[in-house]
């Protein structure tokens, strides 16, 4: 969506999609609403930050928590811009994309991570990660530290068949044909 605020941040335009994405019908008349009416309350004093840096002809993105119509929220990445004419501040005009699924998808991605490395570091299995092109050894377990025999140092950056792991590559092409 995009908006436009007067100098004391009231809103001047929007746009068809601003209110669709805040839940608001076509009817629903938010021009002339603060734009500090759809932030989630505890961000106002940083808002009122932001629109200070407008006033001095700063322009930025930065992600808000905006408040839907019906009370829920929605992540959105705000990119500001300020309008001066003759030298003279006189508003601002604000691009608001909704990026919540990514921030879902973000934070589901950080725990699957942080579950991938519980389990690995945890493991009482020897485990290690190696590309199945070349066999570049990317990571290693303490438990293959300890019955390997060798150090993080030795292992990360070398490769299977470097190291011996196997004593002829067709091993290696079977093991990974097999997995």
């Amino acid at each position: 969506g995009i908006y436009m605020i007067d100098k004391d941040g009231y809103l001047t335009f929007v746009n068809e999609q601003l209110p669709k994405m805040l839940g608001y019908s076509k009817d629903d008349d938010i021009i002339g609403s603060h734009a500090f009416r759809f932030l989630k309350k505890d961000l106002i004093p940083l808002a009122t930050e932001r629109l200070e840096k407008r006033k001095e002809g700063i322009s930025e993105s930065y992600d808000f928590t905006l408040v839907k119509k019906d009370g829920s929220f929605i992540t959105a990445m705000l990119s500001s811009n300020p309008i001066f004419y003759e030298g003279v501040y006189q508003g601002a005009l604000v691009v608001v994309n909704d990026i919540t699924d990514r921030k879902i998808a973000e934070e589901l991605l950080r725990e699957s991570e942080q579950m991938f490395a519980t389990a690995f570091k945890g493991s009482p299995i020897a485990i290690s990660i190696t590309s199945p092109i070349d066999g570049t050894i990317y990571d290693v377990n303490e438990v293959f530290l300890k019955d390997s025999g060798y150090t993080r140092e030795e292992l990360i950056g070398n490769t299977t068949l470097g190291l011996n792991f196997y004593s002829k590559e067709s091993d290696r092409n079977f093991i990974l044909s097999s997995i």
